[in-house]
């Protein structure tokens, strides 16, 4: 649940966030001093260090956004948007945007819609979670994992004779080359963010390598003709896209951090900045010794959170978090906030 107050309401909410910070009524009376607290956790510079799986979220707008240990995901209408984790020191966001346009059997094109619909497949046991975006006769299911996103192509049936090309068009400031089986793009001061090569497999599981062409606007998968003949459709195309932090800022001295008392602890939430240009706010939960029991995201997208703020009620066992909401398409001079249980620090949703 997502929720937008106006700019007056700012002071009234941050005297409910202070007072909020006092254990009361029947909260346990023997809750360490909030000052104690905070001085035996302290939120480390980068959320992947407490990260065991990735998070991901649907905020509202249309897209699906992901956060691994050093990276975060945009999946919409415009394809699949790369982002490396970086630090204040870099001005702006360094992504790389990767969009499905064409699909081709040798001179026959597969038909392919103009705007992909987009799901989310959540996982079961053993299974990443999934963003697809489906264009018809190519699905685009892109596997969500702590380390990286691996970017298929399923392909129910391809009719006629020839190779099969998948063309992507790449759009991004950074420069890329092809280093050895891998496409480099150099993210300047900090690493690399590595698109690696493809394999294709069948629905029996034979498998065969895939070509990739540089192309004057990304570049082209190609699957062999001799493997598409004895093939056992679906296929799948399987690519891995990853960012390997070569350097590392300081990010940690803007973190911006607060703290409340709940019925059973604390949560403590503070901001990220992954560039100069944008910052996440994450959640964690302590015990009453102020030790770590779990964490939790807030926003991981590309709306800047800042300076966020945090308060719980007893009654319905709800958590808010609010911050200074900057967004270049809505202006400045907004609250945006965001409710959560208390106990699992899940999302709430609803009106």
């Amino acid at each position: 649940m997502h929720l937008r107050i106006r700019v007056a309401a700012a002071s009234l909410f941050a005297a409910g966030a202070a007072s909020a910070s006092t254990p009361q009524g029947d909260t346990p009376q023997d809750l360490p001093d909030v000052s104690r607290v905070v001085a035996r956790f302290q939120a480390p510079d980068r959320i992947g260090d407490l990260m065991t799986s990735p998070f991901v979220d649907q905020p509202g707008d249309g897209s699906v956004w992901a956060r691994g240990r050093n990276y975060r995901a945009k999946f919409g209408a415009d394809g699949f948007t790369f982002f490396p984790v970086l630090d204040e020191s870099a001005p702006n966001e360094t992504p790389v945007r990767f969009e499905l346009m064409a699909a081709v059997r040798g001179a026959a094109a597969l038909e392919l819609a103009e705007v992909p619909a987009l799901s989310r497949l959540q996982p079961t046991s053993g299974e990443l979670d999934r963003a697809v975006l489906d264009y018809g006769a190519v699905a685009e299911v892109d596997k969500i994992g702590l380390d990286g996103v691996e970017q298929t192509f399923l392909v129910e049936t391809a009719e006629g004779s020839g190779p099969l090309r998948l063309e992507l068009t790449v759009q991004t400031d950074l420069e890329y080359v092809e280093d050895g089986e891998e496409l480099r793009f150099q993210v300047p001061g900090f690493g690399k963010i590595s698109y690696g090569s493809a394999i294709a497999f069948d629905d029996e599981g034979e498998t065969t390598p895939v070509q990739r062409v540089l192309t004057g606007s990304g570049f082209a998968l190609i699957v062999p003709e001799a493997f598409l003949k004895a093939a056992a459709f679906p296929i799948t195309v399987d690519p891995l896209v990853n960012f390997t932090q070569e350097f590392f800022g300081t990010s940690g001295e803007k973190s911006r951090p607060d703290i409340t008392a709940t019925s059973d602890g604390y949560v403590y939430c503070w901001q990220e900045l992954t560039s100069a240009s944008n910052a996440d706010v994450y959640i964690v939960k302590l015990g009453v010794d102020g030790l770590f029991q779990g964490v939790g995201f807030v926003d991981v997208s590309n709306a800047f959170w800042n300076t966020p703020r945090i308060a719980y009620t007893r009654f319905n066992d709800t958590l808010l978090v609010v911050a200074d909401f900057v967004f270049p398409s809505a202006g400045n001079g907004r609250i945006i906030g965001r409710f959560f249980n208390g106990s699992t620090l899940a999302a709430l949703t609803g009106d």
